[in-house]
């Protein structure tokens, strides 16, 4: 005789998007964290750029 299980039935949950694994992996904390350095250095190397053009 077979035992009935008493309680909430577990489904295997769905298998994530490529786009929810991408948004797993890369997480908001260290994007937001490396916003002010990518900032940064794109300011200085535009005024690099600018200063190079401006001597040429």
């Amino acid at each position: 005789v077979a035992r009935k299980e008493i309680g909430p039935q577990h489904e295997e949950p769905p298998e994530p998007s490529l786009l929810e694994k991408w948004a797993d992996f890369v997480k908001i904390s260290h994007t937001v964290f490396a916003l002010p350095f990518a900032l940064s250095a794109t300011v200085l190397a535009a005024r690099a750029s600018h200063a190079a053009r401006i001597e040429n």
